[in-house]
């Protein structure tokens, strides 16, 4: 990614960090971690996304850990990724978050 787009996608994942306690620790080409201490104890929730994050093809493994309320997504990286799809996938946790909190 660039770093325009870097930008882009710290910039929204802050929106949502404020409103569902979501933090972006870290991404990079293929990989992207999300934490959020409301994941901890909302089992019904996290199954809830890690279900439908699964249902996209460009998504090949997700990983939970309850212990610290962190989420693994790890995608298919290429030249022509979009960060509107990283995008897509945030707001399909908002989406998600509105339902169950």
């Amino acid at each position: 990614m660039t770093l325009l787009k870097n930008a882009k996608l710290a910039i929204y994942a802050r929106k949502i960090g404020k409103k569902y306690q979501i933090t972006l620790k870290h991404w990079m080409p293929g990989r992207i971690r999300l934490t959020s201490p409301l994941w901890k104890n909302n089992s019904s929730l996290m199954t809830h996304i890690i279900t439908r994050l699964n249902a996209h093809t460009e998504i090949y493994h997700t990983a939970f850990t309850k212990e610290t309320g962190s989420l693994l997504i790890e995608y298919k990286a290429s030249v022509h990724h979009d960060e509107n799809e990283l995008i897509e996938w945030i707001t399909l946790l908002e989406v998600l978050h509105e339902q169950y909190i």
